[in-house]
């Protein structure tokens, strides 16, 4: 197949160049950021001028854009499309992007909203993706399967999905942008040499969040209509938390059981504190496998 991805010099578009390569497809790359040198050095890459020209003869055309230009590119390249090939958005957010797909009126394509749920590194680790159905949930899925042969496939309707990714994501991204405001002006070293294994955990989080561009956090925030929402819920948590705590310490005490038995009705909470261990020993193993090596 001919698979255009417009964004392909991003991120995660250079997790779908490679990805489809393995597959020994044709890649048509269209991005305004020129490729790395020695990034796509491949035969089986092109590269075209502009979008227009990267779909036109495409059988499958990903949108790998940032989130605040894909539905501006999706209304740019669809009707340019050929007649059965697949368009495939995978932006973090679905309700603003969910309704430029249903106002589509070019029947002769498909239409694919998916989120891939893992980051754009290598890993051997199972991929998952998100389904967001448009218009033949069943064929869609099908065509999900087909594309990412071995991969999860979780179907779910918009609003839901992207309420879960403000909890899921929008949450931690400022959570951990607060935290770094907070560490930034202190004594870092000491603190990883101090550190146990709690702060081990947040630390690389954060460290993880923290490497991604403002941009790219400042969107995945402001994209999703339910975020200010569920950062107002936190906000109200935790400004109890802390009145409690500075008041009435067994009244904070009582909301944290609370808190903790409602949490315990529904995962392991010592199974999540085992895995914690788990991660850092593995951690722990590959660095002895990097310095023996």
């Amino acid at each position: 197949m001919r698979i255009a991805i417009l964004g392909g010099s991003g991120k995660m578009g250079g997790w779908l160049t490679r990805h489809f390569l393995k597959q020994h497809h044709t890649i048509i790359i269209a991005d305004p950021k020129q490729p790395e040198n020695g990034e796509h050095k491949d035969s089986a890459i092109e590269f075209a001028e502009n979008n227009i020209s990267a779909v036109s003869d495409a059988d499958v055309v990903f949108i790998s854009v940032p989130l605040d230009y894909t539905s501006e590119v999706i209304r740019e390249v669809t009707p340019h499309m050929k007649r059965d090939s697949i368009l495939c958005e995978i932006s973090t957010t679905k309700t603003t992007v969910h309704a430029t797909l249903r106002e589509i009126n070019k029947a002769d394509i498909h239409i694919l909203s998916i989120h891939p749920l893992f980051g754009h590194e290598e890993s051997t680790m199972k991929k998952r993706f998100a389904l967001i159905p448009i218009r033949h949930p069943g064929r869609e899925h099908a065509m999900v399967d087909s594309l990412f042969p071995d991969s999860e496939v979780i179907e779910i309707e918009v609003e839901k999905h992207d309420r879960m990714m403000a909890l899921t994501l929008s949450v931690p991204y400022f959570i951990n942008a607060v935290l770094g405001s907070i560490f930034k002006n202190e004594d870092i070293e000491m603190m990883e040499r101090l550190s146990g294994t709690t702060f081990a955990i947040q630390f690389m989080l954060m460290g993880s969040i923290m490497s991604h561009s403002s941009n790219f956090h400042t969107s995945l925030l402001k994209e999703n209509d339910f975020t200010k929402g569920v950062l107002a819920k936190f906000h109200f948590e935790t400004d109890r938390a802390l009145k409690l705590f500075s008041n009435d310490v067994e009244s904070y005490e009582n909301w944290y059981q609370q808190t903790q038995s409602k949490l315990g009705e529904i995962i392991s909470l010592t199974s999540k504190y085992n895995e914690m261990y788990r991660i850092l020993e593995t951690r722990a193993e590959l660095s002895d496998q990097e310095v023996e090596g």
